[in-house]
């Protein structure tokens, strides 16, 4: 079934430290939400997830060495995000292991998370990135 049709859909690459700065306090939330609601409820992870960038205080999660932020907009609102570090637990420089791919549950089913992860590719290979690592759970 497909949600929410998008009106004027985008995307936006940029470091998590230029994200930290540029998101408004709202996509902010949204993307904490995005994540939470994904890796606690969907995933059945059972984890309470909460992020030092939005003075969250359950437990948190360290994001601080995220590196790359892509994320997908319906005009101003974010609707997904893919978080990334640089190598992949530090063995590889030239690489980057993608923590989260998140999509509004509401959007899902339009090739949203296809053309996020398109997008995603391009730009960390512009980066000079040549390696892209991923880990699925077998609930996804």
């Amino acid at each position: 079934m497909i949600g929410k049709k998008t009106m004027n859909l985008r995307f936006e690459f940029m470091t998590w430290k230029e994200a930290k700065e540029e998101l408004s306090p709202e996509n902010q939330q949204k993307l904490r939400d995005l994540y939470g609601q994904v890796y606690g409820n969907e995933q059945g992870c059972n984890l309470k997830f909460g992020f030092k960038m939005f003075d969250y205080d359950q437990d948190e999660v360290d994001l601080d060495d995220i590196e790359y932020v892509a994320m997908a907009f319906d005009g101003e609102t974010l609707i997904g995000a893919i978080l990334a570090y640089q190598g992949e637990y530090g063995y590889f420089p030239d690489s980057t292991y993608i923590d989260a791919c998140v999509i509004d549950k509401s959007y899902r089913g339009q090739g949203i998370g296809s053309k996020l992860m398109k997008f995603f590719d391009q730009k960390v290979k512009e980066a000079g990135i040549k390696i892209i690592v991923l880990h699925v759970n077998k609930n996804n």
